[in-house]
């Protein structure tokens, strides 16, 4: 049994062209899919760190910090501060309490012979070593539940206790 056009029941039925916008769209979508996994495949999603330094107050501060980093992974932070005569005694040290919030910590070398803390830094005095070098490590990785990143600060005191250096940074998450 045929059957002709007399009897089929779509032949009024109008095909409707594919508006090309549609096409674009995918085409757009599949580029930008392929250039997010090759990023992803060479590593350029992984961490990446950033030195900042500051000269003030004779000292010079050095700081290595996760600059861009994603939940889960581990990261470097290191604190590196050279006086130019002495290092004081005792070294006081502060950090804003915020910045440390998207860590998991692993724990600081050398630890603090004391710490203190108020509503915005928290503060660790240390003996200084001989010379007018002095390096903290901060053994950590980016808590897996941190989504957004954060703004941190370091702050060195001298002898007298007054501040000597501020140093500000900012570490950015990415999924």
């Amino acid at each position: 049994m045929t059957r002709t056009d007399d009897t089929s029941t779509v032949r009024d039925v109008r095909r409707r062209a594919r508006p090309r916008w549609g096409t674009a769209l995918r085409a757009a979508a599949v580029v930008a899919l392929v250039v997010l996994v090759g990023a992803a495949a060479t590593g350029m999603l992984g961490v990446r760190s950033a030195t900042a330094e500051v000269e003030a107050g004779g000292f010079h501060v050095e700081l290595t910090y996760p600059r861009i980093a994603r939940p889960g992974l581990g990261v470097p932070f290191q604190l590196r501060i050279t006086a130019q005569d002495q290092l004081p005694d005792p070294l006081t040290i502060g950090f804003a309490t915020d910045y440390f919030g998207i860590f998991d910590s692993q724990g600081w070398s050398p630890q603090a012979d004391t710490e203190t803390a108020d509503a915005d830094m928290v503060y660790m005095t240390f003996t200084p070593p001989e010379g007018t070098v002095f390096t903290l490590d901060f053994d950590t990785y980016i808590e897996p539940g941190s989504q957004r990143g954060e703004s941190g600060a370091v702050r060195v005191f001298d002898a007298a206790g007054r501040p000597a250096v501020d140093l500000s940074f900012t570490t950015w998450l990415v999924p």
